[in-house]
C-alpha cells in the first residue's frame, strides 16, 4: 500500500538524507512530470524522484507514534493525546437497513492534532470521556476527508482512558482557518467566522451530571428515583447547564450557531442560569445585529440535513462601535 505523504515532507526528507536544496529537488520532480508527459501527480512524481534516489519515504513502525507521523492509508494505529473537543454520539441507518452510530472527537499531543471517528459500539465510549482526558488509541486506521487526516476506529479498535503510562505535553492548537460561511465543510475542525447575529433563540436549559456535568436523564421508575450519570451513579437533583442557538449572517450565507455554558455567556455578557425561569427577549433584542468573531468546528444536523457551527470561542463587537470606527476613520480622510 501506498501511504499518502505530503509533496513537502518527500522534499525534506530528500533534502536530509541527500544534502540537495528545495530548488534542485523541485527542478527534478518538475522533469519528471515532464517525462510522464503529465500524466502524474506531483506527489507521485515525488515519490519516483525519492526512490531513484534511494530515499526510504517510511520505515515500518510497531508501537505509538506522534499524530504528525499518521499517514492517510496506515491501520493498526496507536496513538496517544489529549481530548480537545468532544462530540455527540448519533444513530443513523445504512441503505440496506442496519442501525449504525457514529460519534468524534479531536484529540492532540505535543506535535499536532486529530479528528477521531469512532464508529459502531465503540462509539458510546464518548460518554465515558470528558475534555481534558488523557486517552490511548489502539487499532486504528487512517482515512482522508476534506484535506484532513483523520483516525478511524471500528468495533475492532481500543480507547484506554487516562491509562497510566501516558504522558501528554503541551498542546498547541492551529491557528484556526478563516473562512467564510459558503466554504464551510462538514468535518471542520478549528475554523473561524466573523459575521452578525440576526436571530437569537430562547437558551434551552437540561440536566447534567453535578460531578462531571455530562448530560444525564431521569431513570426509569424500576431503577430508582432521580438522575443516573453513567459514570457516577444516582443523583436525587441534578444540576442544570444550558445551550444558546444563534443565526449568524457573514453576506456569503448564514448558519446556525450553538453555543454552550460558558460560550453562551461570554456572548450576552452575563450568567445565562438567570434567566432560567425569566423572559430572555430584552437579551435577544440587544444581541441581534452585534458582529462576532466565532471560532468552532462544523457538525450537520441529519434532522434538518444542514451544517451546524459548534462555537468553542467568542468575541464579539457592538454594530454601533463598528460603525463609530467607520465614520473616525472617514474623517481621517
Amino acid at each position: 500500500m501506498m501511504f499518502k505523504i505530503p509533496v513537502e515532507n518527500i522534499i525534506e526528507r530528500i533534502k536530509q538524507e541527500k544534502g540537495l536544496s528545495d530548488t534542485e529537488i523541485n527542478q527534478m520532480i518538475e522533469k519528471k512530470i515532464e517525462q510522464l508527459s503529465g500524466l502524474v501527480s506531483r506527489e507521485g512524481a515525488a515519490h519516483i524522484v525519492a526512490n531513484e534516489l534511494g530515499v526510504k519515504l517510511f520505515e515500518p513502525v510497531e508501537g505509538r507514534i506522534q499524530i504528525k507521523n499518521v499517514l492517510v492509508g496506515m491501520r493498526k494505529v496507536e496513538v496517544a493525546g489529549k481530548v480537545l473537543q468532544l462530540g455527540t454520539v448519533r444513530e443513523f441507518e445504512t441503505p440496506d437497513g442496519k442501525q449504525g452510530k457514529v460519534g468524534s472527537l479531536m484529540i492532540g499531543d505535543e506535535s499536532d492534532v486529530i479528528r477521531v471517528v469512532l464508529w459502531g459500539s465503540i462509539a458510546d465510549k464518548l460518554n465515558e470521556i470528558s475534555e481534558g482526558d488523557l486517552i490511548k488509541i489502539e487499532n486504528g486506521y487512517v482515512r482522508e476527508r476534506n484535506g484532513r487526516k483523520e483516525i478511524h476506529l471500528s468495533d475492532k479498535g481500543n480507547i484506554i482512558i487516562n491509562p497510566s503510562d501516558i504522558e501528554i505535553g503541551e498542546v498547541k492548537l492551529p491557528t484556526p482557518e478563516q473562512k467564510k460561511i459558503i466554504e464551510l465543510n462538514e468535518g471542520d475542525l478549528n475554523v473561524e467566522i466573523v459575521g452578525t447575529i440576526i436571530q437569537v433563540f430562547d437558551p434551552t436549559f437540561y440536566e447534567v451530571c453535578p460531578v462531571c456535568g455530562k448530560r444525564i436523564k431521569k431513570v426509569e421508575e424500576n431503577e430508582g428515583e432521580g438522575f443516573k450519570c453513567n459514570k457516577h451513579g444516582l443523583f436525587k437533583e441534578p444540576s442544570f447547564a444550558y445551550v444558546l442557538n444563534i443565526f449568524v449572517d457573514d453576506g456569503s450565507d448564514i448558519i446556525r450557531c450553538v453555543l454552550f455554558r460558558e460560550n453562551a455567556t461570554a456572548l450576552i455578557g452575563e450568567d445565562v442560569m438567570s434567566y432560567k425561569d425569566g423572559s430572555f427577549d430584552d437579551v435577544k433584542m440587544r444581541l441581534i445585529g452585534t458582529q462576532v468573531k466565532l471560532r468552532g468546528r462544523v457538525v450537520k444536523n441529519l434532522l434538518f440535513d444542514r451544517l451546524e457551527f459548534i462555537v468553542n470561542e467568542v468575541e464579539k463587537k457592538d454594530l454601533s462601535t463598528a460603525e463609530e470606527s467607520i465614520a473616525e476613520e472617514e474623517k481621517v480622510e
